[in-house]
């Protein structure tokens, strides 16, 4: 049985949330509460320029520079390996 790397991680930053880097880093958010704090817009004031951490796991492994590149950090990182049925 195959078996597949899966990547968990942190970002960490504020205001706009860098959607394209989802696609780039092939990744989503590990909880709805994960996928709020990315939906969160302008106009929620405070709460949008508050620094917010998003857990994210994907297929590869985070590129950290672009993720600065758009003010965000990484945080923290981990992999597992998971059969693949």
């Amino acid at each position: 049985m195959a078996q597949v790397k899966i990547y968990c991680f942190t970002v960490v930053g504020s205001g706009s949330f860098p959607l394209d880097m989802l696609r780039y880093d092939a990744c989503h958010p590990v909880s709805s509460t994960d996928a709020e704090k990315i939906g969160m817009q302008s106009n929620e004031g405070e709460r949008f320029f508050k620094r917010r951490s998003i857990e994210l796991a994907g297929i590869r492994k985070p590129t950290e520079a672009r993720w600065k590149s758009f003010l965000w950090t990484v945080d923290k990182s981990t992999s597992v390996k998971v059969p693949q049925s």
